[in-house]
Order: C-alpha cells, then structure tokens, then sequence
C-alpha cells in the first residue's frame, strides 16, 4: 500500500515531467501558457480581491486548484486556441520592448 506523502509526490512529479517534456519540445511559450491557465483559473477569486495581500492569498493557493491536480487537464487547456497567441516571437517582441 502507498502513503499519502509518496502518492503526492509521484503525482506531482508526473505534472512536473509531462510540463519539462512540453517546454523542451516546445520552448519557453508552454510555460506562459501554463501560467496565463493557472490565472485564468483563478479570476473568481481575484476579482473578489480588495487588496494586494488578498492577491498574494489567492496566488498562494494555485496549487489547491482543480486544475493545478490535473495535469492533462492543465495541459489541455493551456494549449487551447485561445492561448496559440503565445509564441516565441511574441514573447521576443515583448522582452525587446520591455528591455
């Protein structure tokens, strides 16, 4: 029988792993996909905000999301079509402007 603690961990290292997979393949786009998921996730929450230590609560609690636990969901949804607005050379237009 497994433990609790070896069971999260070989959860957690399979996301970790299908997300390193995802970045090598991909490059760095995946994981501002992956961010702009998890924030999506949690704009209920955000908009309840009235301060920015209510944000850092918020954010604090990224990994408690369903999302977060699901890592074929996180993924799914991180490489939707309204996410394919994320590419490299965006992302190197950006860091030029903001440089």
């Amino acid at each position: 029988m497994h433990d609790l603690p070896t069971s999260e961990f070989l959860e957690t290292l399979q996301a970790v792993l299908r997300i390193w997979d995802c970045l090598f393949y991909e490059g760095d786009p995946v994981l501002f996909r992956i961010a702009v998921t998890l924030i999506e996730d949690l704009v209920p929450s955000l908009v309840k905000c009235s301060s920015t230590d209510d944000v850092l609560q918020v954010f604090s609690k990224t990994s408690a999301t369903p999302i977060a636990s699901d890592c074929h969901r996180l993924l799914q949804v991180a490489f939707d079509k309204d996410k394919d607005f994320i590419t490299s050379e965006k992302l190197n237009e950006i860091r030029a402007k903001y440089s």
